[in-house]
């Protein structure tokens, strides 16, 4: 009992004086958390003009999907895209071409079309799942099956070289609106009839987009730049007021019954939140923008004509450039969800399944302040983990200095620690003796 007694006591001793370095753990550990987070505030910067995607796999990133022959040896453009489902994606572009992907644009096989002189220019799936493609010479397509088979679609009443299709997602009826070199066109039975709307723009429609059947924005005319805005199917329109007129647009994007968004040429971007005041942002290029796509009301991508493309994730007040291997110029882009997409141009048809984040290459520029974005995978991989170990480093190297020093391993115990421990065996042998004589 004695032994057990003072090994309790010397225990209890070692444990008060070993509380300090605990605390002086756990602080040092918070200190190394808070280097970590440093690291990654500066992710961005850490990116800039690498020129090459970090991760340089076809797992992420955009990557070039194979493509028939005769598209990338041809004067072939490929003009627009749309998904069927989450595998299926169609593309269309000029000389009567239709390219069909079963693999969400990894390869891609050229489908028979009933028009095959005819340039396509736009494609489009309809909330009944019907996909439409249609172009000049007022040439209107449909496919039930996917893009597999395609057959004429009635075109009564409609004229002119088709731009743009719109199809409000509605439950209660059926509507479609056509963008064409003679205006503006309506369809509420399926295709089969069309009425023109008389809009202020007149002919010379590009863009054309309808958040339903009451809300939309047409975009065109003899006169470049003009947008305007309905709210009620077309019988009223109001001028967009844009703070910079845009002398040209190259897409048209409806995101709510009042929001929109909308890519003019010198890499110009604008967005209105009440359907006819649109402020305006830069992407961070010189060219000409191409092409928009938009997913929910904060994620987008824009193509420039120099082949660079953007991204951003709160609604195109910052856009981060991804950099991508040098191509030819993106005319479409099609997104199945946020993450899986295909973007189509002169010859080629690249996808990603990650939005293109992984190709991260140069922050764009709003405003004069550079872009901040979460981290992805590869800033895990390639910054986070590096970053997380100077600073397990950096709190192992606090916990260690701030502790007591001792000179080599342990041994013998010394004078002053001698003195303390017969001191404490003393105390305990007197009160072992008193407690033997009392019972005496």
């Amino acid at each position: 009992m004695f032994a057990s007694k003072t090994g309790r006591t010397l225990a209890a001793a070692d444990r008060g004086a070993r509380s300090p370095r605990a605390l002086q753990l756990a602080f040092s550990i918070a200190l190394g958390l808070l280097l970590i987070a440093g690291g990654e505030v500066s992710l961005p910067a850490a990116r800039a003009g690498s020129g090459v995607p970090f991760c340089g796999s076809s797992s992420c990133g955009w990557t070039g999907g194979i493509v028939p022959s005769n598209v990338t040896t041809s004067e072939v453009s490929l003009w627009a895209a749309a998904f069927w489902d989450a595998q299926i994606v169609v593309t269309v572009g000029n000389l009567g071409t239709i390219l069909r992907s079963t693999n969400a644009g990894v390869s891609w096989t050229p489908v028979t079309d009933p028009a095959p002189t005819v340039d396509l220019n736009t494609i489009a799936r309809d909330p009944g799942g019907t996909l439409w493609a249609a172009g000049g010479d007022a040439t209107v397509l449909r496919s039930v099956d996917g893009g597999l088979t395609w057959s004429p679609a009635s075109t009564t009443g409609l004229t002119g070289n088709v731009t743009d299709l719109a199809f409000p997602d509605s439950s209660a009826s059926w509507f479609a609106y056509a963008a064409t070199s003679s205006g503006l066109f309506l369809s509420r039975d399926r295709g089969q009839d069309w009425t023109q709307v008389a809009t202020p723009v007149g002919t010379q429609l590009r863009s054309v987009a309808f958040f339903d059947p009451l809300h939309g924005w047409v975009e065109g005319g003899a006169t470049p730049g003009q947008v305007f805005y309905t709210s009620d199917g077309g019988v009223h329109w109001a001028p967009g007021i844009t703070g910079g007129q845009p002398t040209d647009s190259s897409a048209l994007v409806a995101t709510g019954p009042t929001q929109a968004w909308m890519l003019g040429v010198q890499d110009l971007f604008f967005e209105t939140s009440d359907g006819t005041n649109w402020s305006v942002l830069q992407l961070a290029s010189a060219q000409r923008s191409e092409a928009l796509a938009v997913q929910g009301s904060q994620t987008g991508w824009a193509a420039a004509q120099d082949a660079n493309l953007f991204y951003t994730t709160d609604g195109g007040g910052c856009w981060m450039e991804e950099g991508v291997p040098q191509i030819p110029e993106i005319y479409g882009f099609a997104f199945y969800n946020a993450s899986t997409g295909v973007a189509v141009g002169d010859g080629v048809a690249w996808y990603t399944r990650d939005a293109g984040v992984s190709s991260f290459d140069v922050p764009g520029i709003e405003g004069g302040a550079s872009c901040t974005f979460p981290p992805s995978a590869d800033d895990l991989r390639f910054v986070l983990l590096p970053a997380m170990l100077v600073g397990l480093l950096a709190s192992l190297a606090i916990f260690w200095l701030s502790g007591p020093r001792r000179r080599g391993p342990r041994g013998p115990p010394g004078p002053s620690e001698n003195r303390e421990m017969n001191a404490l065996k003393g105390r305990a042998r007197y009160r072992s003796r008193k407690r033997f004589v009392g019972s005496r």
